[in-house]
């Protein structure tokens, strides 16, 4: 069948009101064989709202706006796993990846997380769906790029016994970033000035949900209690030069800029686990690199997609 006339077909089916009190659905893109309409945009934004409830005090067309762009994301992703997995499967998700979301809103119980979806007009369903493509989207960078994931464990070993031959205390970080890119150095300074004023309007974690290109988004930008040794110099530098409750300079990094909000802070006594310590920044590094090779592969995929 033609693809236009299959389009057509769609369109029209989408747009017959067989009640006036029913709500009018219209396709607002196509992304290859992928439509989103306005009923998608508008369940996208209770999810967006439900795992970050401080942006329902965002402007409205800013949320939508930012919907749309993560449907198409989200679509284009769909688009390339298709080639690679059956992508529907989501009723396979194991509940710790599932209770993963629903800890990040202090909630542990699986019964109280449905319920509290259902207020937010979120099917469970449609949950699983959403949180089993980012599932089988990390799986494919793991499995295309973990060779290319290069740890020098003996080199983070001899800087921690170092870091940590003189020190009795550890001081740990409770962070949030903003991660961006630009395609030219001509958008370097308005970028950086759409996110700083953006931060200064509605706050840094709302414009993490909103601007920024990491996963931890979906979470207003949070990544949590990091100890200082597992931070590079540059990143330490800037962490040092901040007081709570403020961000740094946007700092180069390898596919773009960070951002990162200090939230809280701590010193605590040291408990020197050697080992402990040097695998939990293995595992902190190996992240680290997987997700910029995701960040990186999307790139390259999101320009051969046909996006109306």
């Amino acid at each position: 069948m033609n693809k236009n006339y299959f389009f057509l077909i769609i369109l029209i089916f989408f747009t017959f009101e067989t009640n006036s009190s029913e709500k009018k659905v219209f396709i607002k893109k196509t992304v290859n064989e992928h439509i989103i309409t306005n009923v998608d945009i508008d369940n996208e934004i209770n999810f967006i709202t439900a795992l970050n409830p401080n942006l329902v005090n965002v402007d409205k067309n800013k949320i939508t706006e930012y919907a749309e762009i993560n449907l198409v994301n989200e679509k284009i992703k769909i688009s390339e796993l298709s080639k690679f997995y059956e992508i529907n499967n989501s009723d396979s998700l194991s509940n710790e990846i599932i209770m993963r979301f629903a800890g990040k809103l202090g909630i542990n119980d699986l019964e109280v997380f449905k319920e509290y979806l259902k207020k937010n007009n979120i099917d469970f369903k449609d949950f699983l769906d959403k949180i089993y493509i980012e599932h089988l989207w990390n799986s494919l960078i793991y499995k295309k790029y973990k060779n290319q994931v290069k740890i020098d464990e003996v080199g983070i070993k001899k800087k921690l016994l170092i870091e940590l031959e003189n020190q009795s205390q550890k001081e740990s970080y409770f962070l949030y970033e903003i991660i961006y890119s630009v395609t030219n150095e001509s958008e370097i300074e308005i970028k950086k000035d759409e996110i700083i004023n953006s931060i200064e309007k509605i706050g840094f974690e709302n414009t993490a949900s909103l601007l920024s290109a990491s996963e931890s988004s979906k979470f207003n930008g949070e990544i949590g209690w990091i100890e200082e040794s597992q931070l590079s110099k540059s990143i330490k530098n800037e962490i040092k030069n901040i007081n709570i409750g403020d961000y740094t300079n946007p700092i180069k990094i390898r596919d773009g800029y960070i951002i990162l909000y200090l939230k809280d802070k701590k010193i605590e006594k040291e408990d020197i686990d050697i080992d402990e310590k040097v695998k939990k920044q293995i595992t902190f590094e190996r992240n680290r690199k997987l997700n910029e090779f995701s960040r990186q592969y999307f790139k390259k995929i999101a320009i051969n997609q046909q996006i109306e």
